[in-house]
């Protein structure tokens, strides 16, 4: 009998709460300055609210989370400048990427020492993406001045995450951690772009693949 509860006390339930902030770095196409398919995000604000219930070494949770990334307009520019060094002075602004992703999935933890445990996880859910709402305007040397006004786009579209955090126990019921996370999604938007020539916005589809690692602290509240 001693056993049995001894083994059914080291296997107890716990539940994680933690909210997170710190940098997100955009990668791949995100990031990308290809003119067909680049993102051209830069680095920007991640953070998120997440809970997972742990029996013994295993857990299932999840979260809501998001993103800032400002759009690089200085690069856009300079891109077309060189490429039509003759078509005139373009003016082109270009707000923020925005994101809210869902996510849930199973969680692994492992005791380093008394005070430390390291996390894993694996989530899947959905993103919800708002592309950043535009505007561009072309003098050129000649002739008129041509502007072009893009209202934000947004898209949701399946989400994967992979991540794994560092916790330090202050006490049972309060830790902090260092956080390392990836996320992946190919939202498509839909933009709407003003037609100079009809005066009226017009849908326009686009889609954008979206990628990047949030590195941040967490604030971790433990019930066991």
């Amino acid at each position: 009998m001693l056993m049995v509860s001894a083994q059914l006390t080291n296997a107890q339930d716990a539940v994680y709460t933690k909210f997170m902030i710190g940098n997100s770095s955009p990668f791949a196409d995100f990031a990308s300055n290809d003119e067909k398919k680049g993102g051209y995000a830069l680095s920007g604000l991640g953070m998120g609210l997440e809970g997972v219930a742990f029996f013994d070494w295993i857990g299932l949770g999840g979260g809501v989370y998001y993103n800032l990334h400002s759009y690089d307009n200085a690069t856009f520019i300079k891109q077309f400048n060189n490429q039509f060094p003759n078509a005139g002075e373009l003016t082109f602004d270009a707000k923020k990427y925005k994101a809210w992703t869902f996510l849930v999935g199973p969680y692994a933890k492992a005791n380093i020492s008394d005070k430390f445990k390291l996390i894993g996880k694996l989530k899947i859910g959905a993103m919800t993406a708002i592309a950043p709402e535009t505007y561009i305007k072309l003098d050129p040397p000649f002739g008129d001045p041509e502007e072009l006004n893009i209202k934000y786009g947004k898209g949701t579209d399946v989400a994967f995450n992979g991540g794994i955090e560092l916790m330090y126990l202050i006490n049972d019921a309060f830790g902090v951690s260092f956080n390392v996370e990836a996320t992946h999604s190919s939202p498509k938007y839909e933009f709407w772009r003003n037609n100079p020539s009809t005066g009226f916005f017009e849908p326009v589809e686009l889609e954008q693949k979206i990628s990047f690692v949030n590195i941040g602290l967490g604030f971790n509240f433990i019930v066991e």
